[in-house]
C-alpha cells in the first residue's frame, strides 16, 4: 500500500474503519453473550418456580 491508501482513500480512514469494524463485532459478540446468560437465568428461575409450584401443589 502506498501512501495514498486504498483507492485513494487516505490511510488513516481505512484504519478507523477497520478499528470502527472490530469495535462493532466485539460489542455485538459481548451483547450476545449476555443475552445469552441472562436467557439461562432466567430459565433456570422459571424452572425453579415451575418445580416449587409443582411439588406444593402435588
Amino acid at each position: 500500500m502506498n501512501r495514498k491508501g486504498v483507492e485513494g482513500l487516505p490511510l488513516k480512514y481505512i484504519i478507523i474503519a477497520i478499528v470502527a469494524a472490530l469495535v462493532v463485532g466485539v460489542l455485538i459478540n459481548v451483547t450476545s453473550t449476555i443475552g445469552l446468560s441472562v436467557e439461562d437465568a432466567t430459565g433456570m428461575f422459571v424452572s425453579k418456580l415451575e418445580n416449587l409450584t409443582n411439588s406444593s401443589l402435588g
